[in-house]
């Protein structure tokens, strides 16, 4: 999926209410990102999820047959052991990285590419050997910092941590789905992650929180001495499951351990695992909480930069899977050439439907083609683009102007026909007096 791109390397945004200003960037977009025909979502079947087995992960596939083959059944699933080069992800929705011990094999530009691309991304982190992690989470500003540990509410073992509804956003998709409610999830020997005092390395737009924080006696066992120390985060300091929604269309998923989607734990009824883990999958690859786009509808797509009105009007829809209209949804409309925006504008719902409208002014434009871009965002559900339709901006061609007859007859004629008026009316006179010249030259010469 070489992809050119139309909206990557963007100008670090101020926040979702405010509309970007600089590049665009993108290449070839993803193919589950621009969907401008009548699909409500894309089929599970063109929805890609790669699965990497290089890196020496804690799993073999085998032991994640109840994820791998149940979970993501509906899907196209594609092993691969080897991402040094772009090709792997060809047309993938999701990269799955679960419990890799060290990325021998594994280029991390290929992966910014991927994302810029509008790619998603779930990351299970392993026990051992986790801060193998760490260039890849310092791209979001987040680090991986020690076991999870909690010793009043653990199941059989300290490190088994059990966390409830309690500690959880209750309106996430995730949470709360068409598979069921989460109401206890079972965290089995995890790792705690801490935000960086940092810009994220990624340098994009991204709206990123905690999905699962510690309860009252969760921490992170810094010095691993089993207890809870004065320097230690516990309790809602803790991101124990965090997610990242980025401007480029993808979603970023990291679980704190690698053993929440093996088979062990996910067997285990008396806990909602399951449930938490389908959820996260559809909502990963965009079948619960997606944003649809459709019926896009941009007049004229030819415009004559010297003939008014010099607008061009995009009308379109917004709905979620269930095709229904989407409440505190946020979208944008682009015009962009060569990967900088030209006009962007905030689309207008229309009567409070599915409906919105937005009207583009392309008064100083140069003439060249351009293309009208899509943004729609909402809590929960992410970025989704669409549209990418061309508009062709034009000069008329230099006519070949015929004579003007008023010029003509006032400029030429006119005085054509007065010159010979004036030259009939005084020749007699001339050969008169011309006449009267010869004779006083014979005088002179007697």
């Amino acid at each position: 999926m070489k992809k050119t791109i139309i909206i990557g390397t963007l100008l670090t945004l101020l926040l979702l209410s405010q509309i970007p200003v600089k590049n665009l960037g993108i290449n070839k977009p993803a193919s589950s990102l621009y969907i401008t025909g009548e699909e409500i979502t894309p089929p599970t079947n063109r929805v890609k999820f790669i699965y990497f087995l290089g890196g020496a992960p804690i799993y073999s596939i085998e032991d994640l047959n109840i994820f791998i083959n149940d979970v993501l059944a509906p899907f196209d699933v594609e092993p691969i052991t080897d991402l040094t080069t772009y090709e792997p992800l060809e047309n993938a929705t999701v990269l799955m990285l679960l419990g890799q011990r060290n990325f021998h094999f594994f280029d991390l530009n290929v992966l910014i590419q991927f994302l810029h691309d509008g790619g998603s991304l779930l990351i299970a982190l392993p026990d051992e050997n986790f801060t193998a992690f760490n260039d890849i989470l310092e791209l979001f500003s987040l680090k991986p910092i020690a076991p999870l540990l909690d010793n009043k509410s653990h199941y059989e073992e300290i490190e088994n941590v059990i966390i409830n509804s309690s500690y959880c956003k209750p309106d996430h998709p995730i949470i709360k789905s068409i598979f069921g409610n989460v109401s206890t999830l079972l965290i089995p020997k995890g790792i705690g992650l801490e935000k960086l005092n940092q810009t994220p390395l990624i340098n994009t737009t991204l709206v990123d929180y905690t999905l699962v924080w510690g309860t009252n006696t969760t921490f992170a066992d810094k010095n691993n001495n089993g207890k809870l120390d004065q320097d230690e985060p516990v309790g809602q300091n803790l991101s124990v499951i965090h997610i990242i929604e980025l401007w480029y269309g993808g979603k970023i998923v990291i679980l704190p351990s690698v053993h929440m989607i093996a088979d062990a734990y996910l067997s285990l009824t008396q806990f909602d695992n399951i449930v938490f883990i389908k959820s996260l999958a559809y909502w990963l690859g965009n079948q619960i909480a997606y944003i649809s786009i459709r019926k896009i509808d941009v007049k004229p797509t030819f415009i004559n930069i010297y003939k008014e009105p010099l607008q061009i009007n995009v009308s379109f829809i917004v709905t979620n899977e269930k095709n229904e209209t989407v409440n505190d949804v946020k979208t944008y409309v682009f015009l962009v050439r060569l990967r900088r925006i030209l006009v962007n504008v905030s689309a207008e719902n229309v009567d409070d439907t599915c409906q919105y409208h937005a009207t583009l002014n392309v008064s100083g434009i140069k003439a060249g083609i351009a293309y009208v871009y899509i943004l729609a965002y909402k809590k929960y559900y992410g970025y989704r683009w669409a549209g990418q339709i061309q508009v062709t901006l034009f000069k008329p061609p230099v006519r070949i102007i015929g004579p003007d007859v008023v010029l003509l007859t006032f400029g030429m004629i006119v005085p054509l026909a007065a010159l010979v008026g004036l030259i009939i009316y005084a020749y007699p006179e001339y050969r008169k007096r011309k006449s009267e010249m010869k004779e006083i030259e014979k005088k002179i010469k007697k």
